[in-house]
């Protein structure tokens, strides 16, 4: 190939959530942009994760309404004689996900953004290798994701062993399964799969799931997965995979399991593979070093999404490539990671905001809780923790079927560092979960 050469004022490496919304985000500031992709639009969201995630979550949900159904009222469906089809469940998910990402590939194309294919390598902060071609820029933003990976003891032959990325390479439904990580992504597809019939067994080597969480949405979390039949292994550490079996200890304890497919759901690693060459960049725990402005060490570098390690989550990479393309256009914008809520895509939505009410404790506040229940659910809540004696809220905690939705409120709330009384002003159709929220304050 010829070499070609061709100037833009921003190149964006990795056209996952947080690189479209920076490349975007530029055309509408005027800016020319390239943005490069080594395989799909859309990263993980529409590829594998999110998007495809979702469509599985309907069909679990569907099943399980089917198989009540004469609870429900309907009559005529034989339970028993209802089965899975694996095959077109996954056609039907992963089609999905490619719906939206030729939506986005269009709206680019649409709006001047030039899309290059191919692994890229930085050769500077102001020049982009693909294959033959060199790129140069102004400025260059990392947006080259996390990669999953197995547990270095995983023998790379191994043929029942997936990472969320290849999950959808699994041809038959197993009858059991083991998740290596009990942490948001563990939990979630735990949860799936057991709605679909999977027997899941959970190994996380701390002694609790996600103990970051407020201590009722880890109660929640832990209830659900008891309900759903989980076998919850904590502290518990794999070490080792022989014979089909995963090798497990717990100090002087040990055990083997051998169930039909395994899945590692251990924490990401930010993908470096076409950076290495940029000296200066400096890293934190393996992950890219930025501050709010999404800037790294390194002039014109920035790096947004799972490459920085901040949050890996696609709404954080979302906002952090629209601060960081304001920023490259001159508008001094930063984000507040504070402010950028936590999610769990499940059964049963969870929802975090700001300080759960143990952390507010230890930050010195005189903490007041308002915690009640959603549409009449025992199981469902929105949890508000809150000053007394400024009645500003600290944060909001949620275990319910639209959790996501009604964490945006608290957002909106919190982004004002107003009262608990300012959800009363908000107003919505009737009847609505959200509706909950404002009829506890209006009681008192």
């Amino acid at each position: 190939m010829v070499k070609q050469n061709k100037s833009f004022d921003l190149i964006v490496m990795g056209g996952g959530v947080g690189g479209i919304i920076a490349a975007l985000r530029a055309r509408r500031h005027g800016q020319s942009v390239a943005l490069i992709e080594k395989e799909n639009i859309g990263g993980a969201s529409f590829n594998w994760g999110a998007l495809p995630f979702q469509e599985l979550l309907k069909v679990a949900k569907s099943y399980k309404t089917i198989k009540r159904s004469k609870d429900l009222g309907i009559t005529g469906v034989e339970s028993g004689k209802i089965d899975l089809d694996w095959k077109v469940i996954k056609h039907n998910a992963l089609d999905r996900g490619k719906v939206f990402r030729d939506h986005i590939v269009q709206t680019m194309i649409s709006r001047g953004v030039e899309l290059f294919y191919g692994n890229s390598e930085a050769l500077s902060a102001h020049e982009v290798r693909i294959g033959e071609i060199v790129l140069g820029c102004k400025d260059l933003l990392i947006a080259t994701g996390g990669k999953y990976t197995l547990p270095d003891f995983i023998p790379s032959e191994t043929s029942n062993f997936y990472t969320p990325k290849n999950f959808f390479s699994i041809e038959k439904l197993p009858k059991t399964m083991t998740i290596i990580g009990g942490g948001l992504i563990g939990i979630e597809y735990a949860l799936l799969m057991s709605e679909l019939g999977v027997k899941i067994t959970i190994v996380e080597q701390d002694e609790k799931l996600m103990k970051y969480l407020d201590k009722d949405l880890r109660k929640s979390l832990d209830q659900d997965l008891f309900f759903h039949g989980v076998r919850v292994l904590t502290g518990w550490k794999a070490h080792d995979f022989s014979s089909g079996e995963i090798h497990l200890k717990k100090g002087k304890e040990s055990k083997k399991i051998k169930n039909e497919a395994y899945l590692s759901a251990i924490k990401r690693e930010a993908n470096l593979d076409g950076v290495l060459r940029l000296n200066g960049l400096k890293r934190r725990n393996g992950f890219l070093l930025t501050d709010q402005n999404m800037k790294t060490t390194l002039p014109h570098v920035y790096a947004v999404g799972d490459v920085n390690g901040r949050a890996l989550l696609a709404h954080v990479a979302s906002k952090e490539g629209e601060v960081a393309a304001d920023n490259i256009a001159g508008i001094n914008e930063e984000v507040i990671y504070e402010l950028l809520h936590y999610n769990m895509y499940a059964t049963t939505q969870m929802a975090s905001l700001g300080m759960t009410e143990t952390i507010a404790l230890e930050n010195g506040f005189l903490v007041s809780v308002a915690k009640f229940w959603t549409n009449g659910l025992r199981d469902q809540y929105v949890k508000v923790v809150y000053d007394k004696v400024s009645t500003e809220v600290l944060g909001v905690h949620i275990y319910a079927d639209n959790a996501n939705d009604l964490i945006c409120e608290a957002v909106y709330v919190m982004e004002k560092s107003e009262s608990i009384d300012e959800f009363s002003k908000l107003i919505h159709s009737h009847p609505v979960h959200s509706m909950e929220i404002v009829d506890h304050l209006l009681r008192g």
